[in-house]
């Protein structure tokens, strides 16, 4: 799947979250079958993010290329990885997409990182493609930082809902 390399780097539209521009860090194939493409802020990369976009093609013909399976399957994962993780599923039948959110850490607990997935089916039918928005923190301990996640949960999921798949479908098309 590298054949998706050009497409994916050649992302006309701005990406933006929260209002802020991000720009692309990296492309690349993570396993056969899978194209992963991620944006960072601009004073940030990819080995120092705190927020970060990121698109996604996986062939899952295990799962039949369907995005609301892919979806379960990953809030399964997390939920096994991390019971306390809690992870979400929102599931819209009639598009036959799903968005999956869910807050998790390292074993060391240095930082939260809260995710916020939306799969469809590609546009060929033969992947799923997937937006992500992810956020690393350190402030969820105090009322202040709880306070902030619970909003940005609320903006994350919105914005996932609306954000134009036709973005992510153009730069995950091989």
């Amino acid at each position: 799947l590298l054949a998706a390399a050009p497409a994916a780097a050649q992302v006309m539209h701005p990406i933006t979250l929260d209002g802020e521009a991000f720009v692309r860090a990296t492309t690349r194939p993570v396993v056969p079958g899978e194209l992963r493409v991620d944006f960072v802020r601009e004073n940030e990369s990819f080995d120092n993010w705190t927020k970060m976009v990121g698109f996604r093609r996986q062939e899952l013909p295990n799962l039949d290329n369907d995005p609301v399976k892919a979806a379960r399957a990953l809030m399964d994962l997390v939920n096994a990885a991390n019971p306390k993780a809690e992870a979400r599923i929102i599931v819209t039948v009639e598009k036959n997409q799903a968005l999956v959110d869910f807050l998790s850490w390292p074993k060391d607990a240095k930082y939260m990182e809260f995710n916020v997935l939306r799969f469809v089916r590609s546009t060929d039918g033969k992947a799923v493609v997937t937006l992500q928005f992810a956020h690393r923190f350190t402030d969820s301990r105090t009322k202040e930082g709880a306070d902030r996640f619970r909003q940005l949960r609320r903006a994350w999921i919105r914005q996932a809902v609306n954000y134009d798949m036709g973005i992510v479908q153009a730069a995950m098309t091989p």
